[in-house]
């Protein structure tokens, strides 16, 4: 599949998500290693479909999806499942685990900055593992991309490291080198902004610190 940077040319000061891919998860070997060590877990992917109340006919867009475990988990449901990743490589692998379950999620060799969501607007997008790839001021266009291809009342779902002291909301305290972070926001993709609270949901109109503002205009 064509990545989506070559179909919509960007400008040349634009981010290159694609750049470490050849470095890092550009090879068969590179990504089965990958999935060995963090790419496969159906248990924690049902739970976690379970709290976004992933069911028959939801639309879920996986943003940096990797081997596509939780794409694939949500398709074994029956929703409609987006997976969406810069390496061509993780994307055969997740094609190659969709065929041996029998279903068919739609694949995009895109990234967080480039994807364009095509079709009824989601109900949840998800991200696991990626976001802190991208350099600041980039991360702010990622989630505003997110939040503009969910529906009003859908929900944003965040796993991520940061650094020691970067807390979601002011106040937390220091943490150690890296922290773990999940978060789920509710009612993003409206005109009403959200907060980011740590593991909640948080209903819109709940404008705090970090706060989305999205959906199409």
């Amino acid at each position: 599949m064509p990545r989506s940077d070559t179909a919509h040319p960007r400008p040349v000061w634009y981010f290159s998500e694609y750049a470490p891919v050849g470095i890092d998860l550009g090879s068969k070997a590179a990504v089965a290693a990958y999935d060995r060590n963090q790419g496969t877990d159906p248990q924690a992917d049902d739970t976690l479909l379970d709290r976004l109340g992933v069911s028959d006919g939801t639309q879920l867009v996986d943003l940096a999806c990797g081997t596509g475990s939780l794409a694939v988990q949500a398709a074994r449901r029956g929703a409609v499942a987006h997976g969406v990743d810069v390496s061509e490589e993780m994307l055969a692998f997740a094609k190659a685990r969709a065929d041996r379950f029998g279903v068919a999620p739609q694949w995009h060799h895109a990234g967080f900055l480039d994807y364009t969501h095509q079709g009824p607007l989601a109900d949840a997008v998800t991200t696991k593992s990626a976001l802190h790839q991208l350099p600041d001021f980039w991360k702010q266009q990622a989630l505003l991309n997110a939040a503009g291809m969910l529906r009003p009342g859908g929900s944003f779902y965040l796993w991520d490291v940061s650094p020691a002291g970067t807390g979601v909301s002011r106040g937390e305290p220091d943490r150690a080198a890296t922290d773990d972070r999940d978060v789920v926001v509710g009612g993003c993709g409206c005109r009403h902004g959200v907060s980011l609270r740590r593991s909640s949901v948080s209903p819109a109109g709940d404008l705090g610190e970090g706060a989305v503002e999205g959906g199409r205009q």
